[in-house]
């Protein structure tokens, strides 16, 4: 019974993004309990005062770094050409530094 639903857990996986409003700890213990590839996004760090807008920039959290995360996850399975990231990058001009952080 357990393999069976292993094997139904595992089919087509995609890739799994987390973003908390806190830091990455709790999403990075949950990880390994999760099939396939995790990448948590979240506000490592303190005493950084701006507006939220500006703190979920810089931490990489905002909507458009959120969808960078995703699109960089489909490049890296071969599911999407990398031409669309930098117009992603362009079109929302983000900096690829939060982005690329694990």
């Amino acid at each position: 019974m357990a393999a069976a639903a292993d094997a139904r857990y595992t089919q087509d996986l995609v890739p799994a993004l987390v973003e908390a409003a806190a830091p990455t700890r709790l999403p990075d213990q949950i990880a390994p309990f999760v099939p396939g590839e995790w990448t948590s996004l979240g506000t490592d760090g303190f005493g950084y005062s701006d507006t939220r807008a500006a703190l979920r920039r810089h931490f990489g959290i905002d909507a458009p770094s959120i969808a960078l995360r995703v699109i960089e996850q489909l490049i890296a399975r071969d599911e999407l050409d990398g031409s669309v990231r930098d117009a992603v990058m362009e079109a929302h001009h983000l900096d690829p530094a939060p982005a690329a952080q694990s």
